[in-house]
């Protein structure tokens, strides 16, 4: 009779902890889905800030040729307009 006590006892603290790890699984899920979430979000503001950043990229860089080709005797009026 102990032995049967004991064995519903040991399935019982198996269910449970069972219970525990489902639990916890999904807890691991919905924050992996929170973090994913802000991932994109945040990727997505630094797309607009990188987009900035390369052209004023572009235009440091075309300033800087009309420079070099004014400092070496290379005049273009359509630059410089």
């Amino acid at each position: 009779m102990e032995d049967l006590l004991a064995l519903i006892r040991t399935a019982e603290e198996q269910d449970s902890s069972k219970k525990f790890e489902k639990y916890l699984l999904l807890a691991i899920g919905l924050i992996l889905l929170a973090l994913a979430g802000l991932m994109m979000f945040n990727v997505q503001h630094l797309q607009g800030t990188a987009r900035v950043v390369n052209y004023a990229g572009i235009m440091r860089g075309g300033t800087q040729r009309l420079v070099k080709l004014e400092m070496h005797g290379f005049t273009n009026q359509v630059l410089e307009e």
